[in-house]
């Protein structure tokens, strides 16, 4: 799986789950970008990678994290 496709799983999941779109908010989607190249660097070892991305925008008053599982086809 190549990082580009494991970005668009990232910034999909956090659009349906927190409505919040990575093309609007430049920090979060290179916080995508960089967390896609990690787990595309792990996929070449492990089978899954956990992606969890802590404190990566806010939500009104709250913070809002990441975490998603991705696995080798």
């Amino acid at each position: 799986m190549d990082a580009e496709r494991i970005y668009r799983r990232l910034a999909d999941e956090l659009e349906f789950t927190r409505g919040i779109r990575a093309a609007e908010h430049p920090e979060v989607a290179a916080a995508l970008r960089r967390a896609a190249a990690g787990a595309e660097a792990r996929l070449r070892h492990e089978s899954r990678v956990e992606v969890t991305l802590p404190f990566l925008a806010a939500d009104g008053e709250e913070p809002v994290h990441l975490s998603v599982l991705i696995q080798r086809p």
